[in-house]
């Protein structure tokens, strides 16, 4: 019964996670981030791309390679949902195109 509910336990986080939407636009000179969770809430962030920063924390994150964007006085999450190794690409490809 245990592993049961184990079980059901995992495939509802996982149809929640499934519910959470990112969208990252980026054009001349803004970044915007719209963040809707998986109860439908949304979150919006943006900011003027040439002082938006990313960062990676190794470890110090809420999951290894946590990444995230920061400008206009906010620290935003991105990408918390995606694989270890998502993560690390998503870092790779958002420091090569933020300031291209």
């Amino acid at each position: 019964l245990l592993a049961l509910g184990a079980v059901y336990w995992a495939l509802q986080h996982n149809h929640r996670a499934r519910q959470i939407e990112e969208v990252l636009t980026l054009d001349e000179t803004t970044a915007r981030l719209v963040h809707t969770t998986a109860k439908g809430e949304v979150k919006d962030w943006k900011c003027n791309r040439y002082w938006t920063r990313v960062k990676k924390y190794d470890d110090d994150g809420p999951v290894p390679h946590y990444v995230t964007l920061r400008g206009e006085g906010r620290e935003v999450e991105i990408g918390a949902f995606l694989s270890e190794e998502e993560r690390i690409a998503l870092y790779d490809d958002l420091s090569r195109h933020l300031h291209t």
